[in-house]
């Protein structure tokens, strides 16, 4: 059996999520960023690059159209970190990325906010608008705090072209939605997965003993 764990976020926001302690030992693929950055036996391999892509200018369009658009949104709050950056990927969070001792406060507040008002829903719809006509783009709405954009096709599913070689490939994700096809969707969905849906770190764990052990 070999375990892989999958995220849009870098190694090290990986590492922190899933513990702070948690090293490549516990895992035979660590896939960062759609697997644009993925570690087997802690060495980075097939390393993906947006940039062979999209041109830097469309990258840069892209960044300043979602600030403009962000600074004309009325939150609760805004703070922290609004563009992130990454090989694979640009996440956008209309409130910002934040840390600190109101981190759990304010991060409810925003999810609850969101829910009820379709903030990212609604701002991935308008780049679509904008930005569909490139027949380049992608977007996924995952997590609580923002959305992902990224060259299409590179979504979760492009993990795939590691696991050819895997019998059977079993994925657990909590964004499963047919309607919303959150960020788990395309892996979840994928002709060759069998996919499970779960709510959480506990009922994953269960339905793992259920199935192997």
């Amino acid at each position: 059996m070999r375990v892989g764990v999958i995220s849009g976020g870098t190694i090290e926001q990986m590492l922190v999520r899933l513990g702070g302690k948690v090293s490549h030992e516990h895992y035979d693929y660590i896939f960062c960023e759609n697997s644009c950055q993925t570690y087997q036996g802690g060495k980075l391999i097939d390393p993906l690059n947006m940039e062979t892509i999209l041109t830097r200018a469309e990258i840069i369009e892209i960044i300043n159209w979602s600030l403009e658009y962000i600074a004309k949104l009325n939150l609760p709050f805004k703070r922290g970190l609004f563009i992130d950056y990454r090989e694979g990927l640009i996440n956008i969070s209309p409130s910002g990325r934040f840390g600190g001792e109101n981190l759990v406060q304010l991060k409810g507040e925003w999810v609850k906010f969101d829910r009820e008002n379709n903030i990212r829903q609604k701002m991935v719809s308008d780049m679509k608008e904008k930005f569909g006509a490139w027949n380049k783009l992608s977007w996924v709405v995952g997590g609580n705090s923002g959305f992902d954009v990224f060259p299409q096709n590179w979504d979760k599913s492009l993990v795939h072209r590691f696991t050819k070689n895997f019998e059977n490939i079993f994925y657990f994700g909590d964004k499963t939605d047919p309607i919303l096809r959150g960020n788990d969707w395309p892996c979840f969905s994928h002709e060759s997965t069998f996919g499970f849906s779960v709510k959480g770190p506990s009922d994953t764990l269960n339905i793992v003993k259920n199935l192997f052990f």
